[in-house]
């Protein structure tokens, strides 16, 4: 099946390729991340949560 050279380099490029978006969709859409909540959702969560926010600390 692998004994054209043209074949067996066109899957290698094509498995290398796969694996590159595969770690671009990983480094992006992480499965199982929890977004932070915006709007309507922040303000509840912080009326309604029973304690005090915490401080936003300055970035270096």
């Amino acid at each position: 099946m692998f004994s054209n050279p043209l074949v067996r380099e066109i899957a290698v490029v094509l498995v290398i390729k796969l694996i590159f978006i595969y770690a671009l969709w990983f480094a992006f859409f992480r499965p199982g991340e929890v977004r932070p909540p915006l709007g309507e959702e922040l303000g509840h969560a912080l009326l309604f949560s029973g304690r005090a926010p915490e401080p936003i600390k300055p970035q270096p």
